[in-house]
């Protein structure tokens, strides 16, 4: 993934900081995306050559989920100050935020019990 994203993060940052002075509010999200992309590569470079522990795997990943969310707000930033590009959308139906967040509750859950089916409890690792 770091490299697919590489590109588009590097491609995206040239560009955005040839447009600076029309959108100023790329500035400081360009060394985060960038920053960001950095320390996700150098830290999966690391895991891969040295066992790391979870807690390190997790940043790894955090830091992979910043860089796309850098991307994300570039492009946010870019639409939102463009002009005569807006156009008043309605909002969503009711019932498309009650499926929403019904998803996010359903799909938290899941993967709660099945953290806890496979995760072994101290009990059964006591000796006997």
């Amino acid at each position: 993934m770091t490299g697919v994203i590489g590109i588009v993060i590097v491609a995206l940052a040239v560009l955005s900081i040839r447009i600076r002075h029309k959108y100023p509010a790329l500035l400081p999200l360009v060394p985060i995306m960038v920053g960001a992309l950095l320390l996700q590569s150098g830290m999966g470079a690391w895991a891969v050559k040295y066992p790391q522990s979870a807690a390190v795997l997790a940043l790894h990943f955090g830091f992979s989920l910043v860089a796309v969310a850098g991307v994300f707000l570039v492009m946010r930033v870019i639409d939102e100050q463009s002009p005569g590009r807006y156009v008043e959308k309605p909002p969503a139906p009711p019932l498309l935020k009650v499926l929403f967040w019904s998803s996010v509750v359903t799909g938290t859950g899941t993967l709660t019990f099945l953290d806890i089916l496979t995760t072994p409890s101290k009990v059964s690792q006591q000796p006997s």
